[in-house]
């Protein structure tokens, strides 16, 4: 991907929900589309409109257009890239002890809930060392 055009400067957003979710220990909130192979990580309650503001070919932060507050995160080519690349294959993936308990689509449901909640509590690590404090790291300048 060339380099990429961002319509609103890093410095114009605001990242205190970040700053909150860091503090009060807020759980994030995840959804995948499949579809387009995406997850969405939410600081906190699911926006009804976003814009994002890509930083790199396939991560993006969601930000409300009228604030400009960050609410969360986009990882585009999520199982393609970013699972093997994280190391994330153990929580994404079903296991045989997951596929010997798939009786029902009810079980499914659950199975699958249980998979996106256990891969958003490692995205959510990931982000947070990333957005928040990780010592060297570029995203340090956003908080």
């Amino acid at each position: 991907m060339s380099a990429i055009n961002q319509l609103v400067k890093m410095e114009e957003l605001d990242f205190s929900r970040v700053r909150r979710a860091a503090d009060d220990g807020t759980r994030f909130k995840g959804d995948y589309d499949a579809v387009d192979d995406t997850l969405f990580v939410y600081f906190g309650e699911r926006p009804t409109e976003v814009v994002v503001h890509y930083l790199d070919d396939f991560i993006g932060l969601l930000y409300d257009p009228a604030s400009f507050e960050v609410v969360g995160i986009q990882v585009e080519a999520f199982e393609h890239s970013y699972v093997p690349n994280h190391d994330l294959s153990s929580k994404w993936e079903l296991n045989d002890s997951d596929r010997r308990l798939l009786k029902s689509t009810g079980d499914l449901i659950q199975a699958s809930e249980r998979k996106v909640r256990d891969v958003t509590k490692e995205v959510e690590r990931i982000t947070r060392e990333s957005l928040i404090g990780r010592s060297g790291n570029r995203s340090l300048v956003l908080v």
